[in-house]
């Protein structure tokens, strides 16, 4: 064996020797060796505080591993003394308050000023344990508390419980030496005690707890934490912090919402509005800001006495910059049924920024309410009394509210915002809206807009402007595309098509059966695209061409679509003769496939072989129009296009004679009318019908 070797075992002997002389206790080379051992504990750490010493430790991954034990000395050389043991714990630790000297079951404390050494070892199922000798120690000093500090505890912890989240807030301090406030948290029906989980600033006296589950209760304690002081200078030191009294638990959960959220606070249009101003409270000069309660949910229904509000919360912000994060200060428990309600801040200045939210029972937080303050301009209030139609005018909706006023003078000018979902995705339509409404109280808005769909819901929010700073946006109003009443929709894909027995035309002309004819010229094939809303009914009736366009249309470049019309359902039942006139609006899908059609519309059949005008049989009334539907722009999502093709006038409506229906159908169809539809290929591309729309006058 070489020399090497020899020295290297003597050197391994040396270690392991010196390793059993430390410690607390007497460790064979046997069991230091020993492989099946729990390895050593990772990552400690001791946080130094009045009387008493947290430890912190990496939690082992060792299944077999069941608790921890752990020692204190007053030397690193050793003398470590077994003090406690703790079971095996998601995040463990242990708080060292010293022995209880006195034998009453309290612990008595650690001596201040005075270095405290730990180790801590890991033990398993069969009781092996770490070697004591291959802990690491680690070394803390609890400090002596100012004496003005010594009792200094937070008050008025109030708690909030939202969707898996809970807010806390208490009472905030005003001391020299504080530093900012531990956060401790136990979960109700656990074993393992309070646990530290945040550690807030000195100027923030709130925190919000979130990712909880709604199975559980939460119980929360709020301890000041504050600068330690050197005893013999006096100074204020930076290397630890000590802790005060800890508030009494405050206990709260998270709660499952229902489908009901409240409204904001002084959202209501004959409610207190929010404002602040400086008030002198408990000798101590502040902001007090004063706001009501709200009187309806987002949806409409009325809050009454008794109602989700009462054991809920009013929870309140400030900042400092109108445009940067709002600080909870405060919360309000158990919002109860007074109509108004104040809040004093007495930290508050003139130029701080402020607003409210409210939650229900079962934890729905409302929007926020207006900002306030004292002296800084403040966007305006928001707008109330909000309420949408169906417009007069086809495809359109009307929205109206009361004009606002802001610190006593009218508003600059309003933006709309709309969406097709209560919830989201509201978007500016309009900026520097104009007034529609005379009388000076009110202000009303159309959204002609061709992207309203027939039959579709929108939604819209109001918000007002002033000196540049916009509203928060207004509570959402709904409202279909009008009119109201008498609008038949006529879907392309369900029109009836008929061939083209037109002389001269390709295709061997014949006169239909007693049947609807489901056959077309070879000039055309169709096909149905399914796409959903804003496009009508199912889709779109897709017209491709299969040769190039030609004006004569006695070549067979026509396609022929009817659609029958209830007509006893737009006026009811009367005798033969009269007119309706309905205007007619065509909707589309354009983009660069489509292309050029003439488009002819009558309330009787088209002549096959003359151009309109010129049957001297079969004479021409209707609508005549020449349109590129080519639309090299479009985007993504697809929207329907909607054009105005003219007045049509139904004529002899409830005579329902040969001449107003589509060849053999006259027995099936009783008291309607016939919408007939010619479309001729004047220009490359094809034709994508949504839907023919009648406004009945």
């Amino acid at each position: 064996m070489s020399r090497v070797t020899l020295s290297f075992i003597f050197s391994i002997l040396v270690l392991l020797f010196s390793f059993s002389g430390c410690g607390g206790g007497n460790e064979s080379i046997e069991s230091l060796l020993d492989v099946r051992n729990p390895s050593v504990v990772n990552n400690i750490s001791a946080y130094p505080s009045y009387k008493r010493v947290r430890l912190t430790w990496i939690r082992s991954t060792d299944e077999s591993i069941i608790g921890y034990n752990i020692y204190r000395s007053s030397a690193n050389s050793g003398g470590f003394s077994l003090i406690s043991s703790v079971g095996q714990q998601a995040t463990p630790y242990f708080q060292d308050e010293g022995p209880d000297n006195d034998k009453d079951g309290i612990p008595d404390g650690l001596t201040n000023n005075i270095t405290h050494f730990y180790k801590i070892t890991a033990f398993d199922k069969t009781g092996r344990e770490t070697p004591l000798s291959l802990a690491a120690a680690v070394s803390a000093i609890p400090g002596q508390l100012p004496n003005s500090t010594i009792n200094l505890s937070v008050s008025n912890v109030n708690v909030y419980g939202g969707r898996n989240e809970i807010y806390v807030s208490w009472n905030r301090l005003d001391h020299d030496s504080l530093f900012g406030y531990n956060i401790y948290r136990s979960v109700s029906n656990g074993s393992s005690g309070f646990e530290l989980i945040a550690l807030t600033p000195k100027n923030q006296n709130s925190f919000v707890d979130g990712g909880l589950s709604p199975f559980e209760s939460y119980v929360y304690q709020i301890a000041p934490a504050i600068s330690e002081i050197d005893t013999v200078t006096g100074d204020r030191l930076s290397t630890g912090l000590l802790e005060g009294r800890r508030a009494e638990s405050k206990a709260a959960r998270t709660k499952d919402n229902d489908s009901t959220v409240p409204k904001p606070p002084s959202s209501s249009p004959t409610s207190t509005p929010m404002n602040a101003s400086k008030v002198f409270q408990n000798g101590k000069e502040g902001v007090q800001i004063q706001f009501a309660r709200p009187t309806s949910n987002t949806n409409g229904t009325i809050i009454v006495d008794n109602d989700d509000l009462v054991s809920g919360a009013y929870i309140v912000y400030r900042s400092h910059i109108l445009l940067s994060e709002y600080k909870i200060i405060g919360i309000i428990e158990n919002a109860g049924s007074q109509p108004n309600v104040s809040f004093f801040d007495p930290w508050g200045t003139p130029t701080d920024y402020y607003k409210v939210r409210i939650g229900d029972n079962f934890g729905n937080l409302s929007d926020s309410s207006d900002i306030v303050s004292i002296s800084s301009n403040v966007p305006p209030p928001t707008v109330k009394s909000l309420n949408a139609t169906s417009g007069q005018g086809f495809g359109s909706i009307e929205i109206a509210w009361s004009e606002s006023v802001s610190q006593g003078q009218g508003i600059d000018n309003y933006s709309v915002y709309r969406s097709e979902s209560l919830n989201h995705g509201f978007a500016p339509i309009a900026h520097n809206v104009v007034d529609q409404d005379p009388d000076p109280n009110f202000f009303k808005y159309t959204d002609t807009s061709s992207a309203l769909n027939i039959g579709s819901t929108y939604y819209y929010k109001i918000a007002a402007i002033k000196s540049g700073l916009e509203s928060s946006l207004s509570a959402a109003t709904a409202a279909r595309p009008g009119p109201a009443n008498g609008i038949r929709t006529l879907e392309g894909e369900n029109a009836v098509k008929f061939d083209s027995y037109i002389a001269g035309a390709t295709k061997i002309a014949r006169t239909p059966p007693d049947k609807i004819p489901q056959y077309w010229p070879t000039h055309f094939e169709t096909q149905h695209i399914g796409l959903p809303a804003p496009f009508s009914g199912n889709g779109v009736l897709w017209i491709k061409t299969t040769r190039g366009p030609r004006e004569d249309i006695t070549l067979g470049e026509r396609i022929d679509l009817t659609w029958q019309v209830d007509v006893q359902a737009l006026i009811g039942s009367q005798g033969t003769g009269g007119t309706i006139t309905a205007d007619v609006y065509m909707t589309t899908l354009d983009d660069n496939t489509t292309g050029q059609f003439r488009i002819l519309i009558d309330d009787r059949e088209i002549d096959r072989n003359r151009a309109p005008g010129q049957s001297n049989i079969i004479p021409f009334n209707g609508i005549q129009a020449e349109i590129n539907f080519a639309d090299s722009t479009f985007s993504t999502p697809l929207r329907p296009t909607r054009r105005l093709l003219g007045t049509l006038i139904f004529e002899n409506i409830n005579d329902y004679g040969n001449i107003n229906h589509p060849p053999g159908q006259g027995s099936n169809f009783a008291g309607t009318e016939t919408v007939w539809m010619s479309i001729i290929h004047t220009g490359a591309g094809d034709l994508k019908l949504d839907s023919l729309y009648l406004v009945i006058h």
